[in-house]
């Protein structure tokens, strides 16, 4: 369903986190190093996050992030897709408090919004990710009932309590399928989350990919 590895170049990807916290640092106008980032919520509040992430998703994107990312996992993703990889256009960044009732996903997959089932979801956590302010993955048994659901067209509401919160350490990363069901909940820890996430596939499958916002690829 989903595979934990580790990152093959530390310091390409250091080097994109170190850049990442010189943007935050530039928004709030305050030092920001990589040890501070599970403690961003002592600097921003739920009501100015969206401002902070889309200054610096939009800044992100102006580096050379693609080049970092693939010299970091190459060996892993190719294993999965084949040496022939196409990436998303722009790199997406998630922040998640504790507390922030405004940046909940219910339970959904990455197809159901758009997404081509031929392609892989890489996603790196920038901060330890663990219970609540990780990303919850549905069992099998509550994927089951989602999908009976959506072929009936009806609508399931998943149980939390029985999904899996991933556990994921700074310098790792997780590869899933975008049929995976998956969602957040409420962050009821101390520590803030930052993520970066980013969809990957073969040239070479075929060619149905997101027509949605910035997925394009």
């Amino acid at each position: 369903m989903f595979n934990i590895h580790n990152f093959e170049n530390l310091r390409a990807i250091s080097e994109l986190e170190e850049s990442i916290c010189h943007l935050i640092s530039k928004h709030l106008d305050k030092p920001i190093d990589i040890s501070q980032l599970s403690r961003l919520h002592e600097y921003v509040d739920k009501f100015s996050l969206n401002e902070l992430r889309l200054s610096v998703f939009k800044d992100i994107n102006l580096l050379p992030w693609p080049q970092i990312l693939l010299k970091s996992c190459f060996n892993q993703l190719s294993y999965e897709l084949g040496p022939d990889l196409l990436i998303q256009k722009k790199i997406n960044l998630s922040i998640h408090i504790p507390g922030d009732d405004l940046s909940v996903l219910n339970a959904h997959t990455d197809c159901s919004s758009g997404d081509s089932p031929f392609e892989l979801v890489l996603w790196i956590p920038l901060t330890p990710s663990q219970q609540t302010n990780s990303m919850f993955i549905c069992s099998k048994e509550e994927s089951r009932k989602y999908y009976a659901c959506m072929r009936n067209g009806t609508t399931y509401k998943v149980n939390k309590d029985n999904a899996e919160y991933i556990s994921i350490d700074h310098g790792q990363f997780l590869i899933f399928p975008p049929t995976l069901i998956h969602g957040n909940s409420i962050n009821k820890t101390n520590q803030t989350r930052l993520s970066l996430n980013v969809r990957i596939k073969s040239v070479f499958s075929p060619y149905l990919c997101s027509m949605v916002g910035d997925r394009m690829f």
